[in-house]
């Protein structure tokens, strides 16, 4: 096996857990803000755990292959993601509203839309 191709397939593994992890955020997002909301925080707490088991597996697979500051963009997007991780459990628990996970994930949102190109070559 040559040593590019194991590296590409790694790069389109990477691409393939962001883009998971963000449409399962997506869900947990949509799921917290539906009318029904409180009815389906199991569920958007389901998919938080989904998002964030595939982002941490994104960003193990980046450490491994990278130096630190070598993607500010993905690392952005990765800390971004533990932002409105914490911040949706955070209130989960503490029974607040969410109006500061809607304003965390418009964040990642605009982070992982900042990956798109990059995450398209990667995923080619």
């Amino acid at each position: 096996m040559k040593m590019d191709n194991r590296f590409d397939h790694q790069l389109k593994t990477i691409a393939f857990f962001i883009s998971e992890g963000f449409h399962a955020s997506r869900l947990c997002h949509e799921l917290i803000f539906a009318e029904n909301g409180k009815d389906n925080m199991n569920l958007a707490l389901t998919f938080l755990n989904q998002a964030n088991t595939f982002i941490t597996s994104a960003k193990t697979l980046y450490a491994q292959l990278s130096s630190e500051g070598e993607s500010q963009e993905l690392e952005t997007f990765f800390h971004q993601f533990m932002v409105f991780n914490n911040e949706v459990l955070t209130n989960v628990r503490t029974n607040h509203s969410h109006q500061w996970s809607d304003i965390e994930f418009k964040q990642l949102e605009e982070s992982f839309d900042s990956l798109t190109d990059l995450l398209n070559a990667w995923a080619k």
